[in-house]
């Protein structure tokens, strides 16, 4: 079967994003894969094809003040030039392909466009290498082809989009715990093998009840959401697993972090819900703006080199490790609520203030 170059797997899944979660949760077949096994088609139907499959940078459309680029992501038949390359000039075929949405003819070669639904992603560029035209009944091959692809694409994604559905809690946005715990398993498992260290942090609400009392259910249930959207924010830096554990209660698990690093980052979350104002702009659940103040969290921690086993098999390291932080966020509660504890010992903010930056307080 032909070869055909292509930009990591990863890289063009990047391309084609359109709100699909990239995590190793994903256990569905690469899209890189999907679209060079099309292109190896195409060489064994028009044997003596070349050229290559641009794709736009749709993730970075806003950055770019809506100046798209096309990369080129794959190529086959020998046209192996340019491979990564981008184009950001409006002009020719590609570009009129790109924007038109209509297959192209020009000096002897096509352009398509790949579509996802209606939105256009990309252009399939295909010509001879001779230099010959094109033929009619080849460019049908062709178009079926990128038919094929756009339907491949869209395909992949609809069964990501799926996944990523059944991977979240519905009001957060946040993993729920079935997939936490998958996650969680992984990554001991993984940390096992490197010898790295693994941080779990059971984050609760303090006195939410009385969010529900006061407001109504749909008050607690938009300040869960806020407050899912601010663990998320919080975590997209550390590659973290945010989940909804149930109720109020939250679990994240940080690949990597050891005890120092995960204070720091459960501190910098207290703090920032406790100076967060809620429910300050209407939405779908509470439409009346409350601006509530005053909402507080306590966090338990535990770590695997701390607090694993490394005797037991992964499964009970990781029922020891959310039940040695689920304790440690109570040892903070019944020891005043609004701070950090770690395995039933509670962390003081002002020495770890004092100790890293200077005096402080409370």
């Amino acid at each position: 079967m032909a070869r055909v170059p292509a930009v990591d797997g990863a890289e063009i899944e990047r391309f084609l994003d359109r709100r699909c979660v990239d995590h190793p949760l994903s256990a569905q077949s690469s899209l890189g894969e999907t679209l060079t096994a099309v292109l190896q088609r195409l060489q064994e139907v028009v044997p003596d094809a070349c050229g290559s499959l641009l794709l736009d940078e749709h993730s970075s459309r806003s950055a770019a003040g809506d100046r798209t680029r096309l990369a080129r992501v794959a190529t086959f038949g020998g046209a192996s030039d340019g491979l990564g390359e981008h184009l950001e000039s409006p002009s020719g075929p590609i570009w009129r392909a790109y924007t038109s949405g209509r297959q192209l003819r020009e000096n002897g070669a096509l352009s398509l466009p790949i579509h996802i639904g209606r939105q256009i992603c990309g252009v399939l560029e295909v010509a001879r290498r001779g230099g010959e035209e094109i033929g009619d009944s080849d460019a049908r091959l062709v178009e079926i082809l990128a038919e094929y692809l756009s339907a491949a694409v869209r395909t992949a994604l609809d069964h990501r989009r799926a996944q990523d559905i059944a991977q979240r809690d519905a009001l957060t946005e946040l993993f729920n715990d079935r997939s936490m715990h998958l996650a969680l398993s992984e990554m001991i498992a993984a940390a096992r093998r490197n010898g790295d260290d693994l941080a779990v942090l059971f984050l609760d609400l303090d006195y939410f009840k009385r969010i529900n009392d006061t407001h109504g259910h749909l008050a607690g249930s938009q300040v869960l959401r806020e407050v899912g959207h601010l663990l998320a924010r919080a975590s997209e830096p550390a590659a973290a697993v945010a989940a909804r554990y149930g109720g109020d209660e939250f679990v994240i698990a940080v690949p990597g972090m050891a005890m120092e690093a995960a204070i720091e980052m459960a501190e910098g979350i207290r703090t920032e819900v406790a100076a967060a104002v809620f429910c300050d702009m209407p939405s779908d659940l509470q439409p009346e703006v409350l601006e509530l103040h005053g909402v507080t969290c306590s966090i338990g921690i535990a770590t695997l080199h701390r607090h694993g086993d490394p005797e037991v098999d992964v499964e009970r390291c990781k029922s020891r490790l959310l039940r040695l932080s689920d304790a440690a966020m109570y040892v903070a509660k019944e020891t005043g609520r609004n701070r950090t504890a770690v395995a039933g010992t509670v962390i003081s903010t002002r020495r770890l203030v004092a100790d890293r930056w200077g005096p402080g307080t409370d």
